[in-house]
Formats: C-alpha cells, sequence, structure tokens
C-alpha cells in the first residue's frame, strides 16, 4: 500500500498548488473564499496520507495484490498539471477552473483515498476521524459548485454523483483488504458487492444479478474454480461475467480458465486492466 499511498501524497499536494494558484488568478468573493478553505483542505489531506506512510511501515502485507501502474497514475494527475499549466500561463477561463474543480474534486482517486484512512483506522484511532473531515469537504464543494457553476456544470457534477442505473459487480476474495481496496476503485461503476469465499459468494447470487463478479482462485470454504463451476450449473452463460484475479502460476489453473473461455489477471493486476476489463463487461453483456 506504500506506492498508493506515496501517489495519493502527490495528488493532494497538486491539487493544494492549484487552488493556491487560482486564488491568485480569480477575485470573485465566493471563489477566493472556497479556495482560501480548499488549500487548508488539501494541506490537511497531504499531511494525512504522509502520516498513513508512516504507519504502513510496519504493515506492508496490505493489499500486495494489486498495482497502480503509470498509465492509470497519469490519467488523473495529467488534468490537474495541465490545469496548473494554464493557470500559470492566464490561459484558463474561471468557467473551465470550475470544470476542472467538478473532475477533481469527484474522481475515484478520492474513494481510495477514504480506502486508505479506513483500512488503518483499526491500526491508529488517528484515522477514524479523517473521513467525516473528508465528506465536510466535498459538502462544501458541492455548495459552492451550486452557487457558481453554470447548468451545463451541474448536470455534469450530478451525473457523476448519482448515476441513472447502477449495475452491480461482485468481489470474491478473501483478503478484507484487497476486497476493500477493489470496492473503492470499482464504486463509480456500479454498486458493489462483497463475499469472502465462493460459497459466501453463491448465496448472493442467488439473491441477485451481477453484471461483473471478480473473483479470486485459492479461498477457503469454497475456491474460485468451484465457484465457478457450482455458478455455472445454476447459470450456463456466466461464464463472460467472470474475471479471475490469481496469483495461482500453476499449469492446469491456467489450464481452466483456458477452457472455459475465463477472462483473468496475474497479481498483481494493474488497476488500469481491471477497470478496461470492468468497462468491457458492462458495456458488451446483455
Amino acid at each position: 500500500m506504500k506506492s498508493i499511498i506515496e501517489w495519493l501524497i502527490q495528488m493532494e499536494e497538486m491539487s493544494g498548488q492549484l487552488y493556491a494558484a487560482a486564488k491568485t488568478v480569480f477575485r470573485d468573493d465566493a471563489v477566493q473564499d472556497f479556495l482560501g478553505q480548499a488549500i487548508i483542505d488539501e494541506s490537511m489531506h497531504a499531511r494525512v496520507m504522509r502520516r498513513a506512510a508512516e504507519t504502513i511501515d510496519g504493515h506492508q502485507h496490505i493489499v500486495e495484490a494489486i498495482s497502480f501502474d503509470e498509465e492509470y497514475k497519469e490519467k488523473h494527475q495529467a488534468p490537474l498539471r495541465n490545469a496548473l499549466d494554464k493557470l500559470v500561463s492566464g490561459a484558463m477561463s474561471q468557467t473551465a477552473f470550475i470544470d476542472c474543480i467538478v473532475e477533481t474534486e469527484f474522481s475515484e482517486w478520492n474513494d481510495i483515498f477514504i480506502f486508505v484512512v479506513n483500512s488503518l483506522a483499526d491500526i491508529r484511532p488517528e484515522f477514524r476521524d479523517v473521513a467525516p473531515q473528508i465528506q465536510q469537504h466535498l459538502r462544501r464543494t458541492e455548495h459552492f459548485l451550486n452557487t457558481v457553476a453554470s447548468d451545463k456544470q451541474k448536470i455534469e457534477m450530478i451525473r457523476k454523483l448519482r448515476p441513472v442505473w447502477t449495475e452491480r459487480i461482485l468481489i470474491v476474495d478473501d483478503d478484507p483488504d484487497i476486497r476493500d481496496l477493489l470496492k473503492a476503485i470499482l464504486k463509480r461503476e456500479g454498486e458493489v458487492d462483497v463475499a469472502e469465499n465462493g460459497e459466501a459468494a453463491m448465496e448472493k447470487l442467488e439473491q441477485k444479478y451481477f453484471r461483473l463478479i471478480i473473483s479470486d482462485v485459492e479461498m477457503p470454504v469454497l475456491g474460485g474454480r468451484d465457484f465457478f463451476k457450482a455458478a455455472k450449473k445454476i447459470y450456463p452463460d456466466i461464464g463472460n461475467r467472470f474475471l479471475f484475479l490469481t496469483g495461482d502460476h500453476r499449469s492446469e489453473t491456467i489450464t481452466f480458465f483456458e477452457e472455459n473461455n475465463l477472462r483473468y489477471l496475474q497479481k498483481p493486476a494493474s488497476i488500469k486492466d481491471i477497470l478496461d476489463i470492468t468497462l468491457e463487461t458492462l458495456h458488451d453483456i446483455h
């Protein structure tokens, strides 16, 4: 998790720099008030992540199955960097800056921030107060946007907050940290449910339709392969809804995937690959 935290520190610092630069450009009273508080908030967020980095040194076992590839990082860093360059050069309008706020404040990397602090809350109680502070920050941001944003920008904000239809995604893994991180990453794509093994997942499949099922292979009670076999008996066409994440490199496991035409990613799996397959599945399955 250390690499995740280090990236989040960069994101919070870049956000703080963006707001500080904007404060020297836009003189509207409402914008000035928002930016003054936002600079304080982003500084606090960066301090929290630095503290998280110190805390995590003794807990490196947490979430080693997911990797943050450079393309995923760049996807979120590039808009901030480009906006900062335009602000410094005087090439950004207030309307464009409001668009940037909508994109930044309601991005999935904020969900990953919450995942980190919640994961560390049991290790250090000081992290338990962070999530409510983040929520206050988001409320202030929403209030500000409702005050100054155009109708088009408000529609975009609402779209990011409240999807018209929510697909269901099921994550099956015996490691709670992996379940929670995947849930944080994918919550923008649909309603995410979790199960600790194949048996618990089968109970959920009997209750709801899941458009995508992301499953580990080696799990207690009922492993991933047997879970798939049990699910296929009830839902013969369910294979195209499965994605396996596995650290099992044995030939029989790979053969199982290939014989059943199943998608799989080797751990550590990149977030970009997980998101790509998620979007492909949500868009293509009927």
